[in-house]
């Protein structure tokens, strides 16, 4: 169904009904009408989950049978069809699935009660292949059959993601359950409707129906039941009965202990067990217990975590070094083996933050290099506070104080002021997206604007870091009314000298320097309609003047080049991945959001592309939907966005089997840096091209008016034009294809790159349909040009792109 806040559309009739509370969902009796499944078709299904789930020798293809076999025992039943479904999303060939089902919907809607059962059951699963566009498939899937349960299912899920937990959501996940068919489904629907409940901030209701849910669910698997069980156990953490608390405490520890749960969700167990262990007496020490009971002695991170906590640094390291799990940096500077994860570090970087001689370009960093090699560890942990490594000098420290106290003493205050300067400005920024007041130890200022959030950095600066700053100095930058931006440094541009800001070239005083002192870079300002001040810090690797041109538009700037995030902006607190951002000059990239990136390319080819790499070829020749329309409305609906289902994916993996092919190498982490570069420095052509708006009147009115004056429309469009330039810019744009792709499948970003990737998409697919007219792009005429992205080549895509471009003044 997908994740995130999207709005979904009902067809009239039904929103009416559900909105009246007349639908089926409110007022049938609470004995269910239908019958259930047959038992044989419920064990043949529960076999492929176990197959599923336990992921054997040839588990994919006696599950697929075990599937294929419930749906012939039970043509009505819609779970065998959900499993399959999701058996292609896994193998990348959900749109020939989709394909397959649009076809038999093809047939008259039938007069006989099974056949209209098995009709609704099919425009069902094509709804849930569709995604937010197929959600009205629901409503006449229970038009059809008004005791379906996954439409009902279906329907509350949709709102639940467009509208939250509202009475509507719940109203039709109590109907899913009540009609039911099988455990299982039934299940699955009360682990929604805690979800919904828990949303909804009703956690004593949630804890409720979950342990009612699982009674019902006594007889399926644990495995199967741990997703509701967690769930009604975070209910009951929540509670605000502590004897609901204790209870949910007690039984998480058992489920711990006892219960198969995956290892990223014991890990969330661990934490919100942590929170709440202190509370009772023998807390902490029976959640170690249950640790110890979990896993052998040889594979337990959790309980290493806890050791650390309670200092026992040195069994924590051997638990996690006999589990073969990589070492965190802080763990072997306790230990006195600083050299170790310094190596680690500095292996691991782009080869553009390194000088010729292998070291990093930041004197700093460098010099932290080189005090590793040397071997002194007071020299060593003086050098981690220069950089702005506080958590691994204050780890230092302890390892220090036995050697020599008093160094040890001054490196652990000096770090922990560090922390605490850091964790200071993350709560004030908390602060604001809370509406309270910024700084109530001190505002001379007494607003909410930017003054008022310098001086409460001021404050924070002038007790926990090194050195005299004036804040209040700070140069500004303006983008018209729109937006003001604390000038983020490092140094003043000419454009700064011509403006009056500073010595071209002299270092940028007031906040950015106080940053740089820690070894860090930050971006703080106001945006008009944003909810105050916002800010983001990043740990700084070293900084570059970078220059080029992309149809002819130059374009010239500084990119800050960054490895973490100390304190995110708002939209990454409100979820978003933000990997880099353009400034007024330049922009900055977080190395460390895009390296996952690489993993997941990697991923990608030795799951498709290993050994013969039939299942690739699968993936890669698997047919979309046809149109379904002729004559005058084809090629509209031949671009139409239409169901992506896994296009991203398909387009790396075409990319992917490609270089295989001709013996060169995968994805390389600096090639997607360039990637997040190229679209970075779209928005610098798009600065020298409105900016300043007095010497380009005429282009920024222009723009201006293009979006109706609305900040969001204009960042939208900026937003667009960046992506648009980087498939130009790159040598091969179906990098940056695979990420807009990528974008419109979310379709509810936090911040503007998912509606600008979509606008982008729609007019690429549409200039692709005029190719293809012209002949001059190789796409089957009969289906979505969507669903054959990954077919084409670079050459045809960036003079897509450039066609786009030209059209858009470029």
């Amino acid at each position: 169904m997908g994740k995130g806040g999207v709005r979904v559309g009902l067809c009239a009739g039904t929103l009416c009904l559900v909105l009246l509370g007349l639908a089926p969902s409110a007022c049938r009796s609470a004995v269910p009408s239908v019958p259930p499944v047959e038992e044989s078709a419920s064990r043949a299904l529960a076999e492929a989950r176990r197959f599923q789930r336990e992921r054997g020798e040839g588990w994919e293809e006696r599950a697929r049978l075990a599937a294929l076999a419930a749906a012939r025992l039970e043509p009505d039943w819609a779970a065998p069809g959900r499993f399959l479904d999701d058996l292609a999303r896994e193998n990348l060939t959900a749109h020939a699935r989709l394909a397959e089902r649009l076809a038999k919907l093809q047939e008259p809607v039938p007069t006989d009660p099974a056949d209209r059962r098995r009709r609704a059951v099919e425009l069902y699963l094509v709804g849930r292949l569709e995604g937010k566009a197929g959600t009205a498939r629901f409503s006449r899937a229970l038009a059809l059959d008004p005791d379906f349960a996954w439409a009902h299912h279906g329907i509350g899920w949709m709102l639940f993601l467009g509208h939250g937990p509202d009475a509507r959501a719940l109203r039709a996940a109590r109907a899913a359950r009540r009609l039911a068919r099988d455990p299982f489904d039934r299940l699955t629907f009360a682990t929604a409707q805690v979800r919904y409940l828990l949303a909804g901030k009703e956690p004593d209701a949630a804890a409720r129906l979950g342990h009612e849910a699982l009674a019902e669910a006594a007889a399926l698997p644990p495995e199967e039941r741990t997703q509701l069980l967690i769930s009604t156990l975070r209910a009951e953490l929540d509670s605000s009965d502590r004897e609901v608390v204790e209870r949910g405490f007690w039984s998480a520890l058992e489920l711990l202990r006892t219960s198969p749960v995956d290892e990223s969700v014991a890990d969330q167990a661990v934490a919100a067990l942590e929170e709440v262990s202190h509370r009772y007496r023998g807390g902490p020490e029976a959640l170690d217990a249950a640790l110890t009971a979990r896993y052998e002695l040889s594979r337990n991170p959790a309980r290493a975590r806890l050791l650390r906590k309670r200092g026992a640094g040195a069994l924590a390291l051997y638990l996690l070094d006999s589990a073969g799990k990589g070492l965190p940096y802080r763990l072997l500077f306790e230990q006195g083996r600083g050299d170790e994860p310094v190596e680690d570090w500095l292996s691991k970087l782009p080869r553009f933050v390194l000088g010729d001689d292998g070291l990093p370009l930041s004197p700093p960093l460098a010099h932290l290099v080189e005090a590793a090699r040397g071997g002194d560890q007071g020299e060593l942990g003086r050098a981690l506070l220069a950089a702005g490594w506080f958590t691994e000098a204050r780890a230092l420290a302890k390892h220090l104080a036995s050697a020599d106290p008093e160094a040890a003493a001054d490196i652990d205050r000096r770090a922990t002021r560090g922390i605490a300067l850091l964790d200071g400005i993350h709560a004030l920024l908390d602060r604001v997206d809370e509406g309270a007041d910024f700084a109530p130890w001190r505002t001379t200022s007494g607003g909410r604007d930017l003054d008022a959030l310098l001086d409460a950095l001021q404050f924070l600066f002038d007790r926990f870091g090194e050195g005299q700053f004036d804040l209040s100095a700070s140069p500004r930058l303006r983008t018209g009314p729109f937006a003001t931006v604390i000038h983020p440094g490092p140094r003043f541009s000419e454009l700064d000298g011509r403006a009056g800001r500073g010595p071209v070239g002299e270092p940028v005083g007031g906040l950015a320097e106080a940053l740089a002192s820690i070894g860090r870079f930050g971006v703080f300002g106001t945006v008009v309609g944003g909810d105050g001040p916002d800010g983001t810090i990043l740990k700084a690797l070293s900084f570059e003047e970078r220059s080029g041109e992309v149809l002819g538009h130059p374009y010239h700037g500084t990119v800050a080049w960054c490895q973490g995030v100390d304190v995110p902006s708002r939209p990454a607190r409100h979820g978003a991945e933000i990997v880099g951002a353009a400034l007024h000059e330049g922009f900055w990239i977080d190395i460390e959001g895009v390296r996952g990136e690489v993993d997941h390319y990697a991923s990608l080819e030795q799951r498709f592309l290993a050994g013969e790499g039939t299942r690739g070829l699968r993936a890669l020749e698997a047919e979309g939907p046809l149109l379904g329309v002729q004559g005058s409305r084809a090629a509209a609906e031949r671009a139409r966005i239409y169901a992506p289902l896994g296009e991203a994916d398909r387009v790396r993996l075409a990319l992917l089997a490609e270089r295989r092919a001709a013996g060169n190498p995968g994805i390389r982490f600096e090639e997607l840096l360039e990637v997040t570069a190229a679209h970075e420095a779209g928005h610098l052509v798009d600065r020298d091209r409105y900016l300043p708006l007095s010497q380009h009147l005429g282009a920024g009115l222009e723009l201006l008016l293009s979006v109706g004056f609305r900040p969001l429309a204009l960042a939208r469009r900026l937003e667009y034009d960046a992506e648009l330039l980087s498939l130009i810019s790159l040598p091969d744009p179906r990098l940056a294809l695979a990420d807009i792709l990528d974008g419109v499948e979310e379709e509810n970003g936090v911040t503007e790159h998912s509606a600008a990737y979509r606008e982008l998409l729609a007019d690429l697919l549409e200039e692709l349909e005029s190719m293809r007219a012209r002949g001059d792009a190789d796409l089957d005429p009969e289906r979505y040009l969507i669903h054959q992205l990954h077919r084409l080549d670079p050459a045809t895509l960036r003079s897509a792109a450039t066609a786009v471009a030209r059209r858009m003044g470029y």
